[in-house]
């Protein structure tokens, strides 16, 4: 007959044995592997997309900035007054976008001030500087009517929208000393 399996186990323990390193080679293949990186195989993808994106932004780039040089597309030339030019953005629409790009962001960054009685003070000085930038760009803008449309001009206005998106920029850096100045004293003196 067959034979009692429990007979068979222990011939079996007998035959297998293991060598006396087996627990350390194992703990030792064990944390390899673990600790091993694995490749990711998206990774290369996500280079080359990096890349190429990199590439077109810089080709898109140096086609706008040299389609301006060159007069392609920027300004059209217009050698006569033009009275229904009221701003840059009735000469050319790439003009239109450089224009509503920083008018949005200048009225962005005058919707996050917050007017408090700590800073009116200042608040009053850059609002003053504000208001005589925005009377020179309104100046400029009726030049641009009631001249010949210069690149001269058209430069101005931009300057000026650049002006004043840096005075608003510099206006909040202020602002966010004055803040952190104000909670450094509060907390001093609630210590």
């Amino acid at each position: 007959m067959g034979k009692d399996i429990r007979e068979m186990f222990r011939e079996e323990e007998k035959k297998v044995f293991l060598p006396k390193d087996h627990r350390k080679e194992f703990k030792k293949k064990l944390m390899k592997e673990l600790h091993q990186k694995h490749y990711n195989e998206f990774y290369a993808i996500k280079i080359a997309v990096a890349v190429l994106l990199i590439f077109s932004l810089g080709f898109w780039g140096f086609q706008y900035t040299s389609r301006g040089e060159k007069g392609q597309g920027m300004v059209q030339s217009q050698s006569k007054k033009d009275p229904n030019v009221s701003s840059i953005a009735d000469i050319s629409p790439d003009l239109k976008r450089v224009e509503d790009f920083y008018s949005v962001r200048i009225n962005y960054q005058l919707s996050k001030i917050r007017i408090t009685d700590e800073n009116k003070e200042l608040l009053k000085i850059y609002f003053s500087q504000i208001s005589e930038l925005q009377k020179e760009y309104d100046d400029l803008n009726k030049q641009l009517g009631n001249e010949e449309i210069s690149e001269k001009v058209i430069d101005a206005i931009i300057e000026n929208l650049q002006l004043r998106l840096e005075l608003l920029l510099s206006l909040k850096k202020k602002l966010k000393i004055l803040e952190n100045l104000k909670v450094k004293q509060n907390g001093s003196k609630s210590i």
